[in-house]
This record gives structure tokens, C-alpha cells and sequence, in this order.
């Protein structure tokens, strides 16, 4: 009974846990496109503060707002791009280097 209900256990698909975070993909002027994205973010009022600081010294670049998921027995920090929603990805507001 109990190999039983492990083995019908084993067929229920993990579930899908989603989330929506910022980054900021950042270069510096210089360079032809961001090679660098920093830590997620939780909200665009952290992103644009976050632009801002990068802005100051010297970078510029995009805030984007990414769709993301990843199922429930991944590891915590484990998360991957959500395509079954349109847009996963949307570039939210560009930020450039401040001049002073």
C-alpha cells in the first residue's frame, strides 16, 4: 500500500510558484549594450533607486520588469524566465550616466 501511494505521489507534477522582479541591466558608456544585471528587485521604486545610484557612477542602461517562475521542488535560488506570459520580459524605462 504504501510503495502504492509513493508511486502515485511521484506522478503529481510540482507546482509552479511565479514572481515579478526588477533589474537593472547596466554599462558603461563605452560599451555597446548592459553586460550586467545586479540583484533582482521586488519593486520599480528599488529599480529607479538603483538606477539612479548606477547613474551617479557613471552607468547607464534599462530597467526591465521580468516574469519569473520556478517549481516548488526547485532549489530556492533557482528561478527561470515565465513564457507562458506575453511579455515575459518588458523594458520598462531606460536611465543614462549623469554628467557633472
Amino acid at each position: 500500500m504504501l510503495a502504492e501511494i509513493e508511486h502515485r505521489n511521484s506522478q503529481i507534477p510540482a507546482m509552479k510558484i511565479t514572481r515579478t522582479r526588477y533589474y537593472t541591466l547596466h554599462a558603461k558608456p563605452e560599451q555597446p549594450y548592459p553586460l550586467h544585471s545586479g540583484a533582482p528587485l521586488t519593486n520599480i521604486l528599488a529599480a529607479r533607486l538603483e538606477a539612479r545610484k548606477l547613474a551617479q557612477k557613471g552607468y547607464g542602461g534599462w530597467i526591465i520588469r521580468v516574469q519569473e517562475m520556478r517549481q516548488e521542488d526547485w532549489p530556492d535560488d533557482h528561478w527561470m524566465l515565465d513564457h507562458s506570459v506575453e511579455p515575459a520580459i518588458v523594458w520598462l524605462e531606460p536611465f543614462s550616466a549623469e554628467h557633472g
